[in-house]
């Protein structure tokens, strides 16, 4: 456990130790093997192993990004060190591209690393099958609905609870109700009473 405190203070990813097991398991590839790299992220130490192996195999990789590595603002425990911002713009730089998942991600880390003409939004999907017979929620009063996560302290829903609750004591006769889908039950009703939005969630 200490180890692994010290390892996050000095910004060494949870996944380092993966990279040898990866790289022995590709040890036998050569080239010809692949026409393209492909390296998903996190853990971000693939990107580095796909650098490596695009060297070897003489083919280019690309990167693929689920969320941002050392740019992504809900993250601080080491990953925006010095050498790890380094090292992410010389794969950026390297890179023959690198997928994102929105065109905002696209700006920040192509803005971040001079890499925009590198990125490449393919935005997130889903398989319309998952949601065969399945039928749309009905209301009978306005409804704003936040389904999702959150990342408190820094991405919490006081400023929206503020908002609906204003927007909604301005026309009592018409129903509004903010309607929460997600792992912060509590934590969304302990602010809705806490700012006196309870009526309204």
């Amino acid at each position: 456990g200490a180890c692994r405190v010290v390892a996050r203070t000095l910004g060494v990813e949870g996944a380092a130790g993966w990279v040898q097991s990866a790289e022995r398991a590709c040890a036998g590839l050569s080239r010809g093997d692949f026409d393209l790299i492909l390296a998903t992220g996190g853990p971000f130490v693939s990107f580095g192993l796909a650098r490596r192996l695009s060297r070897r195999l003489g083919c280019p990789f690309v990167l693929d990004y689920r969320d941002p590595w050392t740019a992504n603002p809900h993250i601080w425990d080491g990953v925006g060190t010095a050498g790890a911002s380094s090292e992410e713009a010389l794969l950026l730089r390297d890179c023959a591209a690198a997928t994102v998942v929105s065109p905002s991600w696209a700006e920040l880390i192509g803005g971040t690393f001079g890499a925009t003409d590198k990125m490449r939004v393919i935005s997130n999907g889903f398989d319309p099958d998952t949601f065969t017979g399945i039928e749309p929620a009905r209301f009978d009063h306005f409804t704003v609905v936040y389904a999702g996560t959150l990342y408190p302290p820094k991405r919490v829903l006081d400023p929206v609870l503020l908002a609906f609750k204003a927007f909604a004591e301005r026309r009592p006769a018409r129903p509004a109700k903010f309607h929460y889908y997600g792992d912060y039950n509590a934590a969304v009703r302990e602010a809705a009473a806490r700012l006196g939005a309870s009526a309204h969630v």
